[in-house]
């Protein structure tokens, strides 16, 4: 799955809420499981209108977000460059 755009970020809570009803996190037995969820930075920066940067200060918001729904749901957080998982820590540490 892939979010890449503010419309669907403010709609993954909806999108992994219907995932679960059907089954597809973590339930046993069904042939489907999401796994993982991908921030498509990128496309994301440009539904915003913002521009990209070398540390990627415009999307903190959206990494912040997308992190806590795909953690909230058991699903891996999948980033582009630089990744989110490299930077995970980082971007919980400067909300504290």
């Amino acid at each position: 799955m892939q979010c890449e755009s503010a419309l669907g970020l403010l709609n993954l809570r909806e999108v992994l809420v219907g995932a679960l009803h059907l089954g597809l996190l973590g339930h046993k037995g069904s042939p489907l499981k999401l796994e993982a969820c991908i921030l498509g930075g990128d496309d994301f920066a440009a539904s915003v209108g913002a521009t990209r940067s070398s540390g990627a200060r415009e999307l903190l918001f959206a990494r912040q977000c997308f992190l806590t729904h795909c953690h909230a749901y058991g699903i891996q957080p999948i980033g582009d460059n630089p990744p989110i998982a490299a930077n995970a820590e980082c971007v919980f540490l400067s909300v504290h």
